[in-house]
């Protein structure tokens, strides 16, 4: 199995895998000029060198927010012990933010901690956050771990909640039961609305790898009622909901011996999810695979749009395929959604595939933003807008992160690539379709704001929040804030 994760290109693996990290450091970035008007850097980070940034480099995904307007987000590199960080951003009263780094990961021995933390962070009532790594945990050569970051008198506290790739499997070398790369992050029932996790109902994640299938899983973690405490670990249901590729067709088998998949490739169903999960009112699932759903216009598939159902009887997931990318000839309808899903009040789905779109086809990386209305498999997708449309990619190219949508339809979202700068763009599409580029960054290392955005988060004022992997100030990558 690959170890780059799909939803990043060759320049940016870096952020993303255990077998390149650290290339990010190579990258030099010449003296940048000021950030442009709307776009202010909220936190410039450091460019690594081996033991140069405690403060962590390289931030990467969506931030998440609490009640008091703290964000918080994570870096891949830095830190202590050079595993990424988690990091928080507090007002300071005159509009800015005092930044500080609240842990360092692989702080215990061989990584028990986990190490290069990956997707958005979750924050409970109480203010604690929840999130996942790609390596590191209490397992030989372990796929990651769930964490909670508890917060104490002292500070903050990491508790493991969950091992991937070992803890949950009798042979995790043969089958990985136990799933492995989570890099979507987790989410629970009610994470649409905006209401914070309550720490008591169930959390829902998607690991890329693993499973009977060897294509991914979608798994279910819940506290049990009474938790006990041995070596700052809790006690929490694990169940996988859903196996890709199953062997016996679509659901996890109970046996832990693997048969692996029937054909390589043959995915019907989706294979590596991608990006977040989101949960609708009446507790349905749904999200996004990279891969499968295989047909004749893309080998190995454009990837998926699924719903997964519990039924009541038998009390099992059930998957419909709401959607299969690459259905229409050259990729029209867009290639390898990566971002996850938005849902709104309507229940229509929304989301962004790097490849595609018109004028592209399956091999070139533009990407479109499309839409899906939920109808089992009579369910429609329409694409609302194709990117490098415009005249050298000035709208931008390979969309990334999630995206975000206002009080009036509009939708906000990043891309890696493209706009004037060629280092992507942040940008603003109207329920008309007009799409309008809010921020423009730069491949050549010359923006105070970065490179390579990577999705936005929105407050209540229409601020619009997110990070560039890359380059600013100080070579490490921003936190950047635009402002309506």
């Amino acid at each position: 199995m690959y170890r780059i994760l799909p939803l990043a290109n060759a320049r940016r693996a870096a952020h993303v895998s255990f077998v390149v990290l650290g290339a990010l450091a190579m990258v030099a970035g010449s003296a940048p000029t000021l950030a442009a008007p709307g776009a202010k850097v909220v936190h410039a980070f450091r460019l690594c060198d081996p033991g140069t940034c405690p403060s962590g480099s390289g931030p990467y995904g969506n931030l998440a927010s609490d009640s008091a307007g703290n964000l918080y987000g994570t870096t891949a590199e830095g830190g202590a012990h050079a595993a990424g960080t988690v990091f928080q951003l507090s007002p300071d009263g005159n509009g800015g933010y005092t930044y500080q780094t609240i842990y360092n990961f692989c702080s215990e021995d061989l990584c028990a901690d986990g190490s290069t933390p990956h997707g958005m962070l979750v924050v409970d009532a109480a203010g604690n956050l929840y999130g996942t790594t790609l390596g590191g945990g209490e397992e030989e050569g372990g796929g990651g771990i769930v964490f909670r970051l508890e917060r104490t008198a002292g500070g903050w506290e990491l508790i493991n909640i969950h091992n991937f790739c070992g803890a949950d499997s009798h042979t995790p070398e043969e089958d990985c039961m136990g799933g492995a790369t989570a890099a979507g992050g987790l989410t629970y029932a009610g994470a649409a609305t905006g209401a914070p996790y309550d720490g008591v109902s169930a959390l829902y994640g998607a690991s890329m790898e693993g499973g009977e299938g060897e294509a991914g899983i979608i798994f279910q973690l819940t506290p049990r009622k009474e938790q006990t405490r041995a070596k700052d670990s809790e006690e929490w249901r694990v169940k996988e909901l859903y196996v890709f590729c199953a062997p016996d067709g679509a659901v996890p088998r109970k046996s832990s011996v693997s048969k692996g998949p029937e054909e390589d490739g043959n995915c019907d169903d989706g294979k590596s999810p991608s990006g977040n999960i989101i949960v609708d009112g009446k507790g349905n699932l749904y999200g996004t695979t990279f891969f499968g759903g295989e047909d004749a216009n893309v080998a190995g598939g454009g990837g998926v749009v699924f719903q997964l159902t519990r039924n009541r009887l038998t009390k099992s997931w059930e998957e419909t395929v709401l959607h299969k990318f690459c259905s229409e000839a050259n990729c029209r309808d867009g290639r390898s959604p990566a971002g996850g899903l938005l849902i709104d009040a309507a229940g229509n789905l929304f989301g962004a595939a790097q490849s595609g779109g018109k004028g592209c086809g399956a091999r070139n990386k533009c990407g479109v933003v499309f839409m899906i209305s939920p109808n089992g498999e009579q369910s429609v997708s329409r694409v609302l807008h194709d990117f490098c449309t415009a005249a050298d990619c000035a709208d931008g190219a390979e969309p990334e992160g999630n995206l975000a949508m206002d009080a009036n339809g509009n939708l906000y979202g990043a891309t890696s690539l493209g706009g004037t700068g060629r280092g992507g763009v942040v940008y603003r599409l109207q329920p008309d379709g007009k799409l309008k580029v809010l921020q423009s960054f730069c491949a050549d290392g010359t923006c105070a704001v970065g490179r390579y955005p990577n999705g936005v988060i929105l407050d209540g004022t229409g601020n619009l929040f997110g990070v560039a992997t890359m380059d600013g100030k100080k070579g490490g990558g921003t936190v950047f804030r635009i402002s309506p």
